[in-house]
């Protein structure tokens, strides 16, 4: 079973170790488009060894720009004769206790739609030598994050992602088959890894805030990124509030 694992990243040298170390574990190859990162992405990228890694780069003018992600998201994977591909941003984890199993047990349906879930602790995860889903394994159900990010690219001719791949309209010569997840009592899920402590997501939204540029003010995205801090301490406290247990409570969290 080939899988191949599809992102786009920007300065994510602080999680990118993470994600490779979780997706190394299923995937025969993992494809990074960077968008010119100027911290030491790339370079931790081209030393991983325990799986293939590519590097493509792509120019955004220096701008955050939600249109070329996804012009890659709908394309990148045409390319690769893989069995199954996951496209997905550094920050977006698919769990199930064991990927290829429950691929195998699924294998009549062409789309997964797995349950989507914002993943929150109080603190950054301590050590990439255990994987980020031991650590952190609180969060909240969020349907905006159930992404069809797990496909059959032999079977897809078309994901047709929206602005964020939080939608996609999934085409195929016979039709597609879709696994929707949310409703059923099932074991696949979306973990979206930013709120990982308040001072890591801070960080990553004045990152974000600092490139939106003429193309995100003109459709009004991304506006999130610059609420003050106020706001976002808030937002960030609710969630702790209200996070309950998604994943096997290995470690004290959040």
């Amino acid at each position: 079973m080939r899988i191949v694992v599809y992102t786009v990243a920007y300065n994510e040298a602080k999680l990118l170790p993470f994600f490779l170390d979780y997706y190394s574990r299923i995937a025969a190859k993992i494809v990074i488009w960077d968008n010119y990162s100027s911290d030491a992405t790339c370079d931790i990228a081209a030393q991983f060894k325990r799986v293939e890694i590519e590097i493509e780069k792509f120019d955004s003018g220096n701008e955050f720009r939600e249109d070329l992600n996804r012009k890659i998201k709908n394309s990148c994977w045409k390319k690769d004769a893989a069995d199954w591909a996951i496209v997905c941003d550094v920050d977006e984890f698919i769990y199930a206790p064991d990927i290829k199993e429950f691929l195998a047990r699924h294998r009549d349906f062409d789309v997964f739609r797995p349950v989507g879930y914002n993943m929150v602790s109080r603190q950054f995860p301590a050590s990439n030598l255990r994987l980020i889903t031991e650590q952190v394994t609180h969060g909240i159900r969020d349907d905006n994050y159930s992404k069809m990010a797990l496909f059959k690219p032999g079977a897809v001719e078309e994901m047709d992602y929206s602005v964020g791949a939080h939608r996609a309209r999934p085409m195929g010569r016979r039709g597609v088959r879709v696994f929707d997840a949310r409703y059923f009592d099932c074991e696949l899920k979306l973990l979206h890894y930013k709120n990982i402590s308040f001072d890591y997501r801070r960080s990553k939204n004045k990152e974000y805030a600092e490139r939106v540029g003429a193309v995100s003010k003109k459709n009004n995205w991304n506006f999130h990124f610059a609420y003050d801090e106020q706001t976002q301490q808030r937002e960030f406290d609710a969630m702790l509030d209200a996070a309950v247990p998604v994943l096997p409570e290995i470690a004290n969290d959040p």
